[in-house]
């Protein structure tokens, strides 16, 4: 694997890749997709008005947060639900639990608890948590949740139980259901296979927080239908790179210092 870091700026995610002795800087599957228009989204925000910025960077959040406490579980760490408002341990209970993992908000722990039980009701067996996964040749790259070989397992999709055999990518999501979560997560899957010389058995999207009556929701998309899906990312991918190119600009690679020294030496300001 070539050394690979995450980089975001200007509410944009990149991953700068490492390879034969030269650094590439790809953007992420979502800032691609971010460059189509979504009219149900859209609508939103203009119902929200100022509110809106605020609700995606909290929705975010609360994303981060559920994503690290399932990467930490599969880890071996233990889960521990302490609630900020009403604290059940004190930080002394902290110390005598092994590997702990705090979390400070009910409804997101109940959120991981979903996430958990429905894969530990699978015969699963993980080949990969939090991958950074990329596709230089098509200029993209993206962070998957979990890819996994399952074997004589079964999800309910559509009230209907689906058989699940052989090798999936696995994305988790904690807000609403769009149509460009199957684009990214198949996204994800075709660059695993060319990374890895495989072939998947599918994709499968977990909806952590779907409002039904168990609170969870599961989409699969058998290998059969990656390219409809596929097409419609890489169209999504062709405007991004027409309208920024395939390099990531230079204004992206920022210092992390700056100073600024006036001519006169009694007026100097540190940025």
């Amino acid at each position: 694997m070539n050394n690979v870091k995450s980089i975001t700026k200007f509410s944009s995610h990149f991953y700068s890749v490492e390879l034969n002795g030269k650094v590439l800087h790809l953007p992420s599957v979502t800032t691609k997709q971010a460059s189509e228009s979504k009219p149900g989204l859209d609508k939103w925000k203009m119902e929200m008005g100022m509110n809106a910025p605020l609700v995606l960077n909290q929705s975010a959040d609360r994303g981060s947060r559920v994503h690290d406490a399932l990467e930490k579980a599969l880890e071996g760490k233990t889960i521990v639900c302490n609630n900020s408002d009403a604290p059940a341990y004190t930080y002394d209970d902290l110390l005598r639990i092994p590997s702990p993992y705090v979390m400070n908000n009910d409804d997101e722990y109940e959120m991981v608890l979903r996430g958990l039980k429905l894969l530990n009701s699978w015969n699963i067996s993980s080949l990969q948590v939090e991958e950074i996964i990329y596709d230089i040749e098509l200029n993209y790259a993206g962070r998957l949740d979990l890819r996994a070989n399952l074997v004589d397992s079964e999800a309910t999709v559509n009230r209907k139980k689906v058989k699940l055999n052989g090798e999936y990518v696995i994305d988790y999501k904690t807000g609403g259901q769009f149509v460009q979560h199957a684009e990214q997560v198949v996204a994800y899957g075709m660059a695993v296979e060319k990374m890895y010389n495989t072939t998947l058995a599918g994709a499968i999207i977990i909806y952590l927080n779907s409002g039904t009556k168990s609170g969870i929701t599961v989409k699969v998309i058998d290998r059969e239908d990656f390219t409809k899906h596929f097409e419609m990312f890489l169209a999504v991918s062709r405007v991004y790179d027409l309208r920024n190119g395939t390099v990531m600009k230079e204004r992206l690679s920022m210092p992390s210092t700056v100073t600024y020294k006036a001519f006169d030496d009694q007026l100097k300001m540190n940025l």
